[in-house]
This record gives structure tokens, sequence and C-alpha cells, in this order.
């Protein structure tokens, strides 16, 4: 394939175009998906004896739904069937560790269709649908439709992106990420705000949203202070979601950190450097800890980063600045860092703008598609595979 331009007036030619998806990667899109579903259905139909004990198990009578519901989406369907009781398991791990929109907008579609499990599905696959579209316009508009094509294949092939079709937030969280970077980079700032919101009620690390559109409203104003309008001010709702559990928290269970201490627990690593109250550790011996256990998922983080730096010239600084603060926030949960890395669109441009020759690039769609059918599979059968 031919290289990207690099130059600026390329990029800017395509800046104010709004990019139809084409036949072929609707195509690509659909069926790349109906695959992962196919494998997963015979996975299970042919092999069910291979199921790991203990999985979780929701609609066993229909596997082609039930291969999509494994580990954290346990937790996701209880909250959406039962609401949160905040009572640790076995392990001492809790349901409000788990942000509520994802499980909220499952319960009010599980109620209407009477199904929660099928209805977290539809929530997550319409999320990550249009996640996909969202993304391929905001890349066709800034870097031109070539470059767009070449990102949304470089997601859809990823081999943890089988998470945008489980019961899993990543895709509803990468839809409202999307969503605010497209609306800033038309200037919507209010739409932009509050699909930021919706990301911090999505994920703990949506909160950082902001950041990026802070970055992105300096940048429409070339940073000069004087141009500054009032609708800046609109930026002011972006922590609004985080802000609303936080308050939920309070008054349900008496304290707006109780997401914060719920992560502090048994077989999770979501808070490495957070002390729970009682704990004697201090922080250096939590920095000591996180850095002995370095593994996979820290130096595909770390690769990631060194990606974006490199590739800064030729991206927005606000995407660069967020996907490296989230990456950095994420990477202390190494054992989950190749579900974490779906949202980080940025990295998919940055790897999109590289000039891939036709070979390498069939090279690493076939690797990267085995990998991601193997993944599909495994997780289906209850093994962890996230990174």
């Amino acid at each position: 394939m031919d290289s990207v331009p690099a130059t600026r007036a390329a990029v800017s030619h395509s800046v104010r175009t709004d990019r139809s998806v084409r036949p072929s990667v609707v195509l690509w899109l659909i069926g790349n998906r109906l695959t992962l579903f196919l494998l997963v259905f015979l996975a299970l139909s042919l092999f069910p004896h291979l199921l790991v004990p203990g999985a979780c198990v929701t609609n066993p009578q229909h596997p082609i739904f039930d291969g999509w519901i494994r580990w954290d989406a346990g937790w996701y369907h209880q909250i959406a069937s039962t609401g949160y009781d905040n009572l640790p398991n076995g392990e001492g791990q809790r349901d409000t560790a788990f942000f509520p929109l994802f499980p909220l907008l499952t319960h009010v579609l599980g109620r209407v269709i009477g199904h929660f499990g099928i209805a977290g599905l539809l929530v997550a696959n319409l999320s990550g649908l249009w996640a996909c579209v969202l993304l391929f316009r905001l890349t066709g508009r800034r870097f031109g439709t070539a470059v767009a094509e070449r990102t949304l294949l470089l997601l859809l092939f990823f081999p943890y992106s089988f998470y945008l079709s489980s019961m899993h937030t990543e895709p509803l969280f990468l839809c409202w990420v999307v969503l605010a970077f497209y609306c800033a980079d038309k200037r919507q700032w209010l739409r932009a705000a509050l699909s930021a919101a919706c990301a911090s009620a999505t994920r703990s690390v949506g909160v950082l949203v902001t950041l990026g559109l802070l970055v992105a409203y300096l940048e429409s104003i070339e940073y000069d202070l004087r141009r500054m309008r009032a609708d800046v001010l609109y930026l002011l709702l972006c922590p609004l979601g985080l802000m609303g559990y936080m308050l939920f928290l309070w008054k349900r269970f008496g304290t707006p950190l109780q997401f914060v201490y719920s992560q502090v627990a048994h077989g999770w690593a979501g808070s490495a450097f957070v002390k729970h109250p009682g704990t004697e550790s201090t922080w250096t011996h939590s920095l000591l800890s996180w850095f002995l256990r370095l593994q996979f998922g820290h130096l595909l983080a770390l690769g990631t980063i060194t990606l974006l730096v490199t590739m800064r010239r030729r991206l927005p600084l606000s995407f660069v600045l967020w996907a490296v603060v989230t990456l950095c926030v994420s990477m202390s949960s190494p054992g989950s860092l190749g579900r974490f890395l779906i949202v980080v669109f940025p990295a998919f441009i940055a790897l999109a703008l590289l000039p891939w020759p036709r070979k390498v690039w069939i090279a690493v769609l076939t690797l990267s598609g085995a990998l991601l059918a193997m993944n599909a599979v495994k997780q289906s059968l209850g093994q962890w595979v996230a990174g």
C-alpha cells in the first residue's frame, strides 16, 4: 500500500470533509465480527468439555451468546440484573469496582427484551459498530480515507478486539471517547463534553478525556488565550459521570471512593498504587512491587507510548496526550493491557500512518487475525485472555 502523505497541506485538505464508510469497509466490519461469532459458537458446540471449570456461564443453551459473557462480563450481568450490593465475594472482590453506565443501559434494555445477557451483547455490539463508524469518520476528516480504512482494519484485526463484541465496557467506552474527540474536531464543545461525561460514567479512566478535550480546545484557538470564549466552560461537564457515581456510592455505601477501595482485592491489579484504609504498605513498596511485576502487558504499553511519541508531529497533541496518560494509568493493571489498548484509538491511527508495503500489510493482518480468532475461542472457553 502507498504511504500516507506526511505534509500538513495533505492533512488539512481532508480536515473539513466527513468521509462516508465505503461498502468494502462495511463488509470487512460485518465479516470480521460474524466470523468471530461463528468460531465461538463452533468451539462451544463441538468442545464443551474444554470449558474451564468455574467459568461464568449465563446462557449455556445458546453458545452463540454464552461464549461472549465471560469473566468481568459476569459482574456486569449481575449488576444489570440485581443492582449494586458492595458485598465481597470469596476473594474480597466487590461489584462497586465496576462503573455504572454499561450495566445501567443493559438493565434498561434487558427489562424490555427480557434477557440481560443478550441485552448486554446488544449494547456492546451496537456501541462497537458505532465506534468504528465514528473512528472512520474522525480519521477521514483528519488524514484522509486511505488512513481511515487502515485504522479501522488494524483495530478490527487487533488480537484483543474480540472485546468489542463481548459483554464488556470497551465498545461502549470507545464509542464515547471517539465521539468526544469527533465532536471536538467539529468544534461542538457541548456534545464533546457530554460524551466525555458518559465516558467517565463508563470507566474510571474516562475522566482523563477531560484533559484531551482541554488540549483540543487550546488547539482550536491555536493556544491564543485571548481567543477563548465562554464555550470552554462546557468542559466542566466532562467529569459529571464520575461525580455522579461517587455521589451514588457516598449515599448508598458511605464513601465516594468505594470504587477505588473495591479494586484492591485478590486477583485484581487495578489499584497497584492505591492504599486501602488500614493497610501498612508504603508508596515506595507499592512502586517496587509494580516494577518487579513488569510483564508482557507493560512492554506492549511502553511500545505503544513510544510509537505515539514518535508520531507526535503527525498526530494532534490532544490525541497523543490523552492516549499516553491513559496508558500510563492503565499500566497498574498489566494483565489487562491488551484489552485496554483497544480504546486507545490514536495508537491505531499512528500505525495506519506508517508506510505499509503491501506484502507486509497482508502478513500483519493475517497474523493478527489468526491471533484474534485464537484469543476469541480461548476466552469463550473460560481462559483469561486480556494481555
